[in-house]
């Protein structure tokens, strides 16, 4: 592979786990690598600084507009930036935001997709983005839910949690594109993980896999927040990596919660087996 390998996902659906896994299986760490080194290892792609390297006047003189017309040029940026793979985080819905694609074909040599659970992503996006669950709830529902647009990001568009995944899971071309569950890396972590470097063309030792999957743990990754801290921790939040577990919401969510979250959902739960 070669270009932009997206690592995709709706917001606080385990994207940041799935790039520890790949800088520790990658670097071949002997000890767990440092969480503060994944922004150097996997690259982002709304930060401002990479469309103002882009822009020839500053970000702040632009429109929305123009702002998002840069995006093939940042990927292009992103593409150029390695010889080899670039690994990029994105939580961007699949499709064009102000009439310019979100994700640039061109630069892009594939995919990795993350779904989990909407009972659980409710739970982890209210305390993230300093909301009520109803509203995280809400928000999901919402086909025009945007993100970015603060101090450090540009603006794009995420959408609703169905419409996300849909976007992202709707092609066949398994050349081009891994789906992988939250749930799968909880409880069927092997194989799973084992599936991830497959699809990256790898066949390390399984006792290398089994050493990276120890050193991105949630129990190593909460050990270093509580360390050292996180960068990507909310300000609304107390910690990023919160209990890193699936099925939370048959304690947490009550019965008109779950049906809310069914009935928005459901063709996408089913697709996925999340149906209650």
């Amino acid at each position: 592979m070669s270009g932009i390998l997206w690592l995709a996902s709706y917001p606080k659906s385990g994207n940041t786990w799935l790039r520890a896994f790949l800088q520790n299986l990658l670097t071949n760490a002997d000890k767990p690598n440092a969480i503060e080194n994944l922004a150097q290892f996997t690259k982002g792609d709304t930060q401002l600084h990479l469309f103002q390297h882009v822009s020839s006047k500053p970000l702040g003189e632009l429109t929305e507009q123009e702002i998002a017309a840069l995006r093939p040029q940042a990927h292009r940026a992103l593409a150029q930036s390695s010889p080899d793979t670039v690994m990029v985080k994105t939580h961007c819905y699949l499709g064009e935001y102000l009439g310019v694609p979100q994700i640039s074909m061109d630069y892009t040599s594939g995919a990795i997709y993350i779904v989990r659970n909407p009972l659980d992503v409710c739970i982890s996006m209210a305390p993230h983005f300093g909301i009520s669950i109803d509203e995280a709830i809400d928000w999901m529902a919402d086909s025009s839910f945007d993100g970015g647009g603060g101090d450090d990001e540009v603006p794009y568009h995420v959408s609703s949690w169905s419409t996300h995944v849909e976007s992202w899971t709707a092609s066949d071309a398994s050349d081009f594109l891994h789906v992988m569950r939250y749930e799968d890396m909880l409880y069927k972590t092997l194989p799973t993980f084992k599936g991830v470097a497959r699809f990256l063309g790898l066949k390390p030792p399984t006792e290398r896999i089994k050493r990276a999957i120890k050193f991105s743990s949630f129990r190593q990754l909460r050990a270093q927040e509580d360390e050292k801290g996180f960068v990507e921790t909310s300000v609304h939040a107390e910690r990023f990596f919160r209990t890193g577990k699936a099925g939370q919401w048959k304690e947490t969510l009550s019965k008109t919660q779950i049906d809310k979250v069914v009935e928005d959902h459901h063709v996408m739960m089913e697709k996925f087996k999340y149906l209650p």
